[in-house]
């Protein structure tokens, strides 16, 4: 937390309580996943740039042609032109011209080498996208249905543990009054801590599961990127 020990501090959430989380449907979370989630961005970035990488060592095998032209004029009427072919008049003169050329590298076996290895680069990063496409949406549902889980025993275990504690509550008075057993009293509080207990871990994983499904979309992220 990068607090200095043994400097003390309150922590913010005096009791656990379950976020505010109000479910959609599942679609519009894989639908997030796929435009929230940095990892689509790399993959597809990453492909782009290397599939120009896997065309530039291809573009090798063959050779570059390149052409080249010039022209130049120039005119003073008040200047005798010099017609003299080994003088060069710059001021009176028409000229122009064109050069063609060509350039091949003929080391196929590097050039071949270096193919192989883009094109093992290029599929390298397909491979991580059939990946995504499988693991991001099978990311997002377990995380989305931990949290109906969670919730489910929420609900479940919040009746329980409040009629524990009724019990608890009934149970203690009656063993102060002489009319109830240490027994009853003794099996209430176990009882009324275990489903206290699962109650509150059930909360613990609702919360942790919300959390789950912001990652799975991305939307942690998006504070980072500065999106709203």
């Amino acid at each position: 937390m990068g607090i200095p020990n043994p400097e003390s501090f309150e922590i913010a959430d005096k009791n656990l309580e379950p976020v505010k989380f109000d479910p959609a449907g599942i679609k519009k979370y894989l639908d997030d996943s796929k435009q929230q989630r940095p990892e689509y961005d790399q993959i597809k970035n990453g492909m782009i740039a290397k599939e120009a990488l896997y065309e530039a060592e291809k573009a090798d095998y063959y050779p570059t042609i390149f052409a080249a032209g010039m022209a130049s004029y120039a005119g003073a009427p008040d200047r005798d032109a010099v017609r003299n072919p080994w003088i060069y008049d710059r001021f009176n003169h028409e000229e122009a011209g064109v050069a063609l050329g060509m350039k091949w590298n003929f080391d196929f076996g590097i050039t071949k080498a270096k193919v192989g290895q883009a094109r093992a680069e290029y599929l390298k990063v397909t491979k991580k996208k059939e990946y995504a496409d499988m693991g991001i949406p099978v990311q997002v549902e377990q995380a989305y249905y931990e949290i109906m889980e969670a919730r489910r025993v929420i609900d479940s275990t919040s009746k329980g543990y409040k009629a524990a504690r009724k019990w608890l509550v009934g149970s203690v008075a009656n063993y102060d009054m002489g009319v109830g057993e240490m027994k009853d009293a003794a099996d209430s509080i176990v009882v009324y801590a275990q489903l206290k207990q699962e109650y509150l871990k059930a909360i613990l994983n609702y919360n942790m599961g919300v959390a789950n499904l912001d990652h799975a979309c991305g939307r942690d992220t998006l504070e980072v990127r500065g999106a709203n």
